[in-house]
């Protein structure tokens, strides 16, 4: 089966090429700068924002089933760079969709994320109100009112996933988890916060089998659904657990200022992914924790 995916050399992208790899899929990807690849790949260097390139991506690859991955974060959340996140992540996200409008696709699987809630009352659940506190979340909300309008008036078949905070092998280390494991796994301190925000994390296998699911699942069409363990955790928590683990003490400094505009309470409603998608997650934070540290421990060769 023909696939598409954007944002295939990112975190999760790589983790969902794979198991489509062992599934046989016929793999299509959008990256930036050419890289290598399975044979088993076709690879479009360009850029999303470029609909002509687009356009004829979509022509020679004609997917069946499109995974939108690829998003511009922003993790300090400089209002500066609104300009630059609106246009790839919402303009992107319309010419990707906008280049759909004569292909006879089945499945298009928008990721979402779970910051779209800014700071409504926990759990977040998919019929609240929107309150998106950067521009990264403001964009993503923007593309999903847009996927929403396309789904209602056009019946694209269109999934929007909210993904919460996902983790495990092979995560880039500007990201608050990576960067506690590895310098930890370096006997060296680390710098955090008091550590007071709560967090829904997710093991990456549990997103790429969900990711999978909702692409072929019918009556997931014009859904937005959260992807989420429905369990939270504070990042205290997160640092004195991943501490246990590796046995090392007294080398978390809470010396760290809170980023402007943080949300403090993050945690998923997880009824709709079981009812529409009969999923739910299946690894403990404490499993998923050790796999994310073995690879870390391999790829740092300690």
């Amino acid at each position: 089966m023909p696939v598409l995916i954007t944002g295939a050399t990112g975190f999760i992208g790589r983790h969902l090429v794979n198991a489509l790899l062992k599934e046989k899929a016929n793999i299509s990807i959008i990256c930036r700068e050419k890289i290598a690849l399975n044979q088993n790949i076709s690879a479009y260097v360009g850029d999303l924002t470029d609909s002509k390139f687009i356009n004829k991506v979509v022509n020679e690859a004609n997917p069946k089933k499109i995974f939108h991955l690829a998003a511009l974060v922003n993790p300090s959340r400089d209002i500066k760079l609104l300009d630059e996140i609106f246009k790839v992540n919402f303009f992107g996200t319309v010419n990707l969709l906008n280049s759909l409008k004569d292909v006879n696709y089945d499945s298009f699987v928008f990721s979402s994320t779970a910051e779209v809630y800014g700071n409504n009352k926990i759990p977040f659940k998919e019929n609240m109100l929107l309150s998106p506190l950067s521009p990264y979340s403001l964009s993503k909300a923007s593309s999903e009112i847009f996927c929403n309008m396309l789904h209602k008036n056009n019946s694209y078949p269109i999934t929007i996933l909210r993904l919460f905070l996902v983790y495990g092998p092979g995560q880039k280390t500007d990201r608050f988890l990576p960067q506690l494991l590895t310098t930890l796994l370096k006997n060296k301190e680390f710098s955090m916060t008091k550590g007071q925000q709560k967090r829904d994390y997710i093991f990456i296998d549990d997103v790429v089998e969900v990711l999978i699911k909702a692409s072929l699942i019918k009556k997931a069409r014009g859904e937005t659904i959260n992807i989420c363990s429905g369990k939270q955790f504070s990042i205290k928590e997160i640092a004195d657990t991943v501490s246990r683990i590796l046995n090392v003490k007294n080398l978390i400094r809470h010396n760290l200022p809170y980023r402007q505009y943080e949300q403090l309470d993050y945690c998923g409603d997880t009824t709709k992914a079981k009812k529409i998608l009969n999923w739910e997650s299946k690894t403990d934070l404490d499993i998923g924790l050790k796999k994310t540290i073995e690879w870390y421990k391999q790829d740092l060769q300690i």
